[in-house]
């Protein structure tokens, strides 16, 4: 099994979305403008509004934010087929095929095969926490829990490799293919996702320097200026976690031997 060129990878991620803007654009489009249009409702109704008569611009933010998460599906999509396929297209971001079917039905798999358990380890330390247990035992606790939870996202994060293949319509089943194509490369895989998270925070930290700034200095609009970072930073994100599951795929795929019952699957 090829190993993952973890650098190489993260390097490409960002080179494509700092190179190519007007890609990311098209694939993503519709969800930037949704949230720019959720960002300035909230501006004006913490800005402008009293709470008590706010409640028709709360309902339309909500509406907007769900908008929003919805259109990161085809956004999705899109990014990973004009990274896999040069597909780029301002359209391709409207559409909601059987593929985005296919990605809505793996993702609440996936979460009803990580939720559950994490759900119950929470909720075990708090027991431990709450009733008086050693402290040796408590501790064990903790550890096993961590080393619980390191693993759900070890496997969640390999899972997620199933996107872009579904993106591309591999037809290899998403989900075995996914685990086989992670193999050996699950710590890669999750590392590249720690790297890119920290460096979202980083710039999600910056801007909120920033606001701090703004404000001594009494600059005019700084809360508006602050949204509009803050929406231009989560979509970067955004675009930027999805980009590097699509690298890696490519990459894993480029250079896998498949067995031969998922072999007979595989476009030729």
């Amino acid at each position: 099994m090829v190993k993952l060129a973890f650098w190489n990878t993260i390097g490409e991620t960002y080179r494509f979305i700092f190179t190519r803007p007007l890609v990311v654009l098209r694939a993503g489009w519709v969800m930037l403008t949704l949230g720019f249009a959720q960002g300035f409702v909230d501006y004006e109704y913490g800005a402008f509004a009293e709470y008590e008569h706010g409640t028709g611009n709360h309902l339309i933010s909500v509406i907007l934010q769900m908008a929003a998460a919805i259109s990161t599906i085809p956004a999705e999509v899109a990014i990973e087929r004009a990274i896999l396929l040069e597909e780029s297209s301002w359209i391709v971001a409207l559409q909601f095929r059987y593929r985005h079917w296919r990605q809505v039905g793996i993702s609440v798999l996936m979460l009803l095969m990580v939720v559950p358990p994490a759900v119950i380890i929470v909720i075990s330390n708090s027991i431990a926490y709450h009733y008086g247990l050693p402290v040796a035992a408590k501790a064990i606790i903790i550890v096993v829990s961590f080393f619980a939870l390191l693993g759900l996202g070890l496997a969640f994060t390999r899972l997620q490799l199933a996107m872009p293949a579904i993106a591309i319509d591999d037809p290899a089943k998403a989900i075995r293919a996914a685990w086989r194509r992670g193999q050996s490369n699950s710590w890669r895989v999750f590392g590249g996702v720690v790297i890119i998270t920290l460096s979202i925070l980083l710039a999600f930290l910056l801007v909120f320097g920033l606001q701090e700034g703004l404000v001594r200095l009494n600059v005019s609009m700084s809360q508006l200026i602050i949204v509009v970072l803050l929406e231009i930073f989560q979509f970067a994100g955004t675009m930027i976690s999805i980009s590097y599951f699509a690298f890696a795929y490519k990459q894993l795929a480029a250079n896998w031997n498949p067995p031969p019952v998922i072999e007979a699957q595989q476009p030729s």
